[in-house]
């Protein structure tokens, strides 16, 4: 997943399931402004539909995700 973040400070990424339960959390931390990327590994999930959410500060934005095995 790559993702740009305007300004320095703490982040997170976290992807949901179609109920909202986090299923993984790709980060949790302090982060520089900038483009970032993380990879994702979905293998011990099931096919479906996912949801990845990034917060920093009063920035979030969230996007769909579809699994495919």
């Amino acid at each position: 997943i790559k993702f740009f973040l305007p300004e320095s400070g703490m982040a997170s990424l976290k992807v949901m399931d179609m109920l909202g339960k986090t299923v993984y959390t790709l980060v949790n931390d302090y982060l520089p402004a900038g483009n970032h990327q993380r990879d994702l590994f979905l293998k011990s999930l099931p096919e479906g539909i996912y949801y990845y959410t990034l917060t920093q500060g009063n920035f979030t934005e969230t996007k769909r995700l579809i699994h495919t095995k």
